[in-house]
């Protein structure tokens, strides 16, 4: 499908002709000023008419999904039209016009993710104006994902792999057992670090965080369940940091600075609790099956002069020596030709480990974009 576009120059209209681009995706694009509170809206009232909530993509996540997908399919072109290009907003004077600077400056920084490491010269050329925008896609001499959920630890957080990262784990995967050990644990649960029997309320722990050791209050009515998605992924990145270097210990109810509060087991049950934990863990993504006494375990730890409060914890085996452990599945799409054309598919993970490990060979033939600049026309 042709595309032409252009640009001024002294004056000057420069019209640039790209006709090879086999690969054309389009969405619309809401980034008006209200774009954001209106979908709250809207999700609110559903939710108080008893009406199921649309489970939407953001403006982003839709734009990166496509992006996504045209990396890895011999690149192309995104045209995004703008809806709800408005005029200011009532709370600030911000012209309508830097709604797209400020919606790109969210994007950019994950697309430079997702295409390391190539650079974002190399893969990316945004054109147009007012209320389209075209986006055309080089494919780089490597896979891309949108998110790997696959995470290492640092002293004090956990941070996302990087695509080098990511295929030196992969590499590292273990077919079967090894002598003395099990899907390549390589710090078993009785070698983490000791945890004391009791804690005493509001005392301070004399340990700090380390990349052994995590501390985490949550101080929600309840605790992991599925209304608290942010506490169960920060648990989950968590414990797949600890698989993926030498294991490591999270104790839910002490505060960053050490100070014990422990988790209120009578308003969540000790049951509920880990059945809670027993659902993240089923929900992380490895060539393996997690069992609980041999990859994970955790325990309640009594917390006196507050007798309805304990401290969970939750323990960790090393795994460097797995092939990767994954907080749930990693989020790259591609192309595939459907009945009414292409469609857009989540790639699982068996077939997106593939992909990462074979690298170029699988991207095939290329699409790319060859472009040329037509006549000069005077302005």
């Amino acid at each position: 499908m042709p595309f032409a576009t252009g640009f001024y120059l002294s004056g000057h209209f420069i019209s640039i002709c790209r006709p090879f681009a086999e690969n054309v995706l389009q969405c619309k694009v809401a980034i008006g000023p209200d774009a954001a509170s209106q979908q709250k809206k809207e999700k609110k009232r559903r939710r108080k008419e008893g009406l199921d909530e649309k489970d939407e993509e953001c403006p982003q996540e839709c734009v990166l999904r496509l992006i996504c997908a045209l990396l890895n399919s011999g690149g192309g072109v995104l045209a995004m039209k703008i809806e709800d290009f408005q005029g200011p907003s009532r709370k600030e004077k911000t012209p309508a016009k830097n709604a797209l600077d400020d919606f790109w400056k969210k994007i950019e920084p994950k697309l430079k993710a997702m295409i390391s490491p190539s650079t974002y010269d190399e893969v990316f050329d945004r054109c147009g104006e007012s209320d389209e925008i075209l986006l055309f896609v080089t494919a780089p001499q490597h896979f891309c994902t949108m998110e790997y959920n696959l995470f290492l630890p640092g002293d004090a957080s956990v941070e996302e792999v990087t695509y080098e990262q990511a295929v030196k784990l992969l590499k590292k995967g273990t077919k079967g057992k090894r002598k003395n050990q099990s899907a390549g644990v390589v710090v078993s649960l009785k070698d983490l670090p000791g945890i004391p029997k009791t804690f005493t309320y509001k005392d301070i722990l004399p340990f700090h965080e380390n990349k052994q050791i995590q501390l985490k209050d949550f101080r929600s009515e309840t605790i992991l369940d599925s209304n608290n998605r942010i506490q169960r992924h920060r648990i989950s990145r968590q414990m797949s940091a600890f698989c993926n270097a030498r294991g490591g210990v999270i104790l839910l109810g002490v505060t960053d600075g050490g100070e014990v509060n422990g988790v209120d087991v009578e308003r969540n049950s000790k049951e509920e609790i880990e059945e809670r934990v027993i659902s993240i863990v089923k929900k992380m993504c490895c060539d393996f099956e997690l069992e609980r006494k041999v990859h994970w375990d955790m325990e309640f730890v009594p917390v006196l002069r507050c007798k309805s409060s304990a401290v969970v914890v939750i323990y960790v085996a090393g795994m460097g020596g797995s092939g990767g452990v994954f907080a749930r599945s990693p989020k790259s799409f591609q192309l595939i030709q459907g009945e009414d054309g292409e469609i857009v598919k989540l790639l699982e993970f068996v077939e997106w480990k593939k992909r990462m490990l074979t690298g170029m060979d699988l991207q095939g033939n290329s699409k790319g974009l060859y472009f040329f600049c037509s006549a000069v026309y005077q302005w």
